[in-house]
């Protein structure tokens, strides 16, 4: 039996995140402890991904800040704590930034992306989708919206696996 590597240990701590969001959602018990858990596994061990890396661009920087603001404003958000506000707008502007400096690096350099890489954005596509259209539908109280959001943090969830247990190339 082949041994299963996991490369990037943060992306199993992002899927206990998306497990604890469904489970919240679906008020089950204990859903708030693997959400912290998974929180703190994030908050923990993508700056330890990022301090590994041997070439930092600024696109690095800007998704190590989206990453922590987002954990901690999440984390103020869904236990109700104080100072929710703030990270809420540090992770907006960080989320502003990212995506500048993601637009900015997709465009000014000329790579081939591999044949993984294009399922990975399938997937993960296909997960954003469902998702956004789960939740409208479960606002609007129509049929199939918590079955779209559970399908869409189901694919998240398995992409993200699959992307940590890929092999590096």
């Amino acid at each position: 039996m082949a041994r299963v590597r996991i490369h990037q240990p943060w992306r199993i701590a992002g899927a206990i995140v998306l497990i604890g969001i469904m489970l919240k959602i679906l008020h089950v018990s204990y859903a708030s402890p693997i959400l912290l858990i998974g929180l703190a596994g994030v908050l923990f061990l993508y700056p330890l991904h990022f301090l590994k890396k041997r070439k930092k661009r600024f696109l690095d920087y800007a998704k190590l800040a989206f990453v922590v603001f987002w954990v901690l404003h999440y984390t103020f958000r869904v236990f109700h704590w104080n100072y929710g506000d703030i990270f809420t707008l540090l992770a907006q502007l960080s989320l502003v930034v990212l995506a500048i400096a993601f637009l900015y690096n997709k465009f000014s350099g000329d790579k081939e992306t591999s044949k993984t890489e294009r399922w990975e954005t399938l997937l993960y596509s296909i997960a954003g989708v469902c998702i956004v259209l789960g939740v409208i539908l479960s606002i609007l109280h129509w049929p199939y919206g918590n079955f779209l959001l559970i399908l869409g943090l189901v694919a998240a969830g398995v992409s993200v696996v699959l992307g940590a247990t890929s092999s590096k190339k």
